[in-house]
């Protein structure tokens, strides 16, 4: 992951994905893998193409997001 920010400034999400996607269970799995990444770096980090991999993930399963936040919800009200 790291070599892709040496070789642009801001690498492309998908292309991210991609690239962890043979560590991942599958396809779906390495986007949200990449988003939660995404999250987590600093400012100055940002991956491209962000909404175009939220609407990947929206067209492989439509419902993921609401379950995210229902346990992000459930998770708080402890």
């Amino acid at each position: 992951m790291a070599a892709l920010f040496l070789d642009e400034a801001s690498p492309s999400a998908l292309m991210a994905a991609k690239l962890i996607m043979q560590y991942e269970r599958n396809y779906l799995q390495a986007l949200l893998k990449i988003k939660r990444f995404s999250n987590q770096l600093p400012r100055k980090y940002r991956f491209r193409l962000m909404d175009e991999l939220n609407r990947t993930v929206d067209s492989i399963d439509p419902t993921i997001y609401g379950f995210e936040e229902k346990l992000g919800e459930i998770e708080a009200g402890r």
